[in-house]
């Protein structure tokens, strides 16, 4: 019976751990698009590649006035390395939850769009699911 016990709290506490938290979006994936996972540095170096495309990627979210960017870092957000982010169109205000937060977001890619004054290396629109990572 312990057995049984111990299985069942080991089951229950690694499910608990294991779920994250999910904000649905207004847009939703077709399901004949395929979502493609990058990282910013893919981003960064072969934007042409990713332009219009949906796109998963990871890193630091910062949301703030005139900065809403997902960085390559924490650190890289510390010191406003801004080249090292891309800026997140965003049009809720259920992300904010994840501010200041390591992310995947998912989006569509516009490589023309650079944000702030043209101070980021792209822009992800279209936000379909952000969650921690």
């Amino acid at each position: 019976m312990k057995k049984y016990l111990l299985l069942l709290l080991l089951f229950i506490s690694f499910t608990s751990f294991s779920q994250t938290q999910d904000v649905d979006f207004p847009v939703n994936v077709k399901p004949d698009e395929k979502v493609q996972t990058v990282s910013i540095i893919q981003l960064i170096s072969n934007p042409e590649k990713y332009d219009g495309k949906i796109i998963s990627v990871a890193g630091f979210l910062n949301l703030g006035f005139e900065e809403t960017a997902l960085y390559l870092s924490q650190n890289d957000e510390e010191h406003k390395l801004k080249k090292n982010s891309i800026w997140i169109d965003k049009d809720s205000d259920r992300s904010s939850i994840y501010h200041k937060e390591y992310v995947i977001i998912t989006g569509t890619f516009d490589m023309k769009n650079n944000g702030h004054f043209g101070s980021f290396s792209g822009t992800l629109k279209k936000i379909t699911n952000i969650y921690k990572q």
